[in-house]
């Protein structure tokens, strides 16, 4: 009796098996059944992900859409395992039929609906905006009657229900949310700081790590912040009686908008973002601000030490051009030193970028536009928006991004060009077009498309990130 007893015991724990909760896994024995009653609604650009849920059955279950329904929504996927991952990449409404199935091949179906929405948020895009900056935020694509808030706040920001945004007085990205009256949302990340290098992360390990002296002093009558702000004068892109460490807003943000075009061109020539994130065909080349704990220590003027005891090279921007040329740079074989030239050119590695000979083609091919008539106090409003990425309104906003954007691309040509030389790029063969980064006398002006040649993008795609480099 005892023995019979036993059996029935087994038997009953064998056919009751609780239900599944969360991640638990699923019970054993009697039919399969889905249990997930719902999908969730997917924002289009936004990172998706559910986990389905089914009891009972035997063993782990394997998870598939059945033609018999519709397929998911552009950009998702339903893992075997049932995972519905993926980031839409457009509006949709889906009758999913999923299907479960079990070890013992017993199968459950249940038709869910999924719907991904479009949400937009309009007023800001890529770009840095300076701290106490305010924007009017709006949106569109799904439901009216939208309401804003801040899922992630860096700067110390703010923001009203009517997308009111003001920013904070410290660096980082804050990340706005709008949402419809249904639940459906965008997100953008607007980042804050006092220049234009927030948004710029060092990537260490996988990159060839450059900082960009910005700030030196080269030429010191007149007495400018930087020999970058004499030739931005000479542009018309700063007042000429602007001297001294600071200027007026207009052209601090002139000059910030100059860097941000100059970084972005640097990046896209690797093959990168225009905000310094890396592509998936990209190379291993990344730009950083200059100092602080998570980009590393500037090197000191005349300093170089063993391969990776410094954080990044330096490549500075100044006015004197001693000898004729726009840069230099040296071979960099296998990286035994880190490269830079900020305490000047005796007895260091000259990676100089001198800007005053980047002068004469955009002076006159804006002299009517722009030199004669500088940027001011009317510039501010359109300077502002297009920094943080805004298409330019009207001729004169043209104007300004014309002669901001023609400029930056040849600095960022050059730039360029004197990184490839320490990465091991020699000239470009005699006859090269006039766009080749590495060309021996590199060409420059407004209208020049410039790339580095097949040659030498197959060889920096064997030695980015670069031999012995941290």
């Amino acid at each position: 009796m005892r023995i019979i007893s036993l059996l029935i015991g087994l038997l009953t724990l064998a056919a009751c098996g609780g239900g599944s909760d969360g991640g638990d896994p699923p019970s054993l024995g009697g039919p399969v059944s889905i249990a997930t009653a719902s999908l969730e609604q997917g924002n289009v650009g936004l990172v998706y992900s559910q986990a389905l849920q089914a009891t009972g059955g035997n063993g782990d279950f394997s998870w598939w859409v059945s033609a018999s329904g519709d397929n998911l929504p552009s950009g998702l996927t339903l893992t075997p395992n049932g995972q519905i991952i993926g980031t839409p990449t457009n509006a949709a409404v889906r009758s999913v039929v999923l299907v479960a199935q079990d070890s013992s091949a017993n199968l459950a179906t249940r038709t869910l609906l999924l719907e991904t929405r479009d949400i937009s948020i309009a007023g800001a895009s890529a770009g840095a905006v300076a701290q106490g900056a305010s924007l009017q935020l709006s949106a569109d694509g799904g439901s009216a009657g939208y309401s804003f808030s801040l899922s992630g706040n860096a700067s110390g920001g703010s923001i009203t229900p009517t997308g009111g945004y003001l920013a904070g007085n410290g660096d980082g990205v804050d990340i706005v949310r709008a949402t419809d009256t249904d639940g459906f949302y965008d997100e953008i990340t607007i980042t804050v700081g006092q220049d234009p290098f927030v948004g710029f992360i060092a990537r260490w390990g996988t990159s060839d790590v450059w900082h960009i002296g910005w700030d030196e002093v080269h030429d010191p009558t007149p007495t400018y912040a930087s020999d970058l702000d004499e030739v931005l004068v000479d542009l018309g892109l700063r007042d000429a009686v602007s001297t001294g460490v600071s200027g007026t807003t207009a052209d601090n943000l002139a000059r910030a908008f100059v860097i941000r075009r100059t970084l972005g061109h640097v990046s896209t020539f690797y093959g990168n973002t225009f905000d310094g994130e890396p592509s998936v065909t990209g190379l291993g080349i990344s730009i950083v601000k200059p100092s602080g704990p998570t980009q590393g220590t500037t090197p000191a003027p005349g300093d170089f030490d063993a391969a990776g005891t410094l954080r990044y090279s330096t490549i500075c921007v100044r006015y004197a051009d001693t000898g004729g040329t726009v840069g230099r740079a040296y071979l960099d074989v296998n990286n035994p030193r880190v490269e830079h030239n900020c305490g000047g050119e005796s007895g260091g590695l000259a990676l100089g970028v001198f800007v005053n000979r980047l002068v004469g083609p955009y002076r006159s091919a804006y002299g009517s536009g722009i030199t004669n008539s500088p940027i001011g106090a009317p510039d501010v409003v359109g300077l502002r928006a297009m920094l943080l990425g805004d298409a330019p309104v009207g001729g004169r906003e043209q104007a300004i991004f014309n002669a901001v954007d023609g400029f930056a691309r040849s600095l960022a040509a050059v730039l360029a060009h004197e990184i490839g030389h320490s990465l091991g790029l020699d000239h470009a063969p005699a006859g090269s077009s006039s766009g080749d980064i590495m060309q021996g006398t590199l060409s420059l002006g407004p209208s020049i498309s410039y790339t580095f040649n097949a040659e030498h993008w197959a060889q920096l795609e064997t030695s980015l990130p670069g031999p012995n480099r941290n």
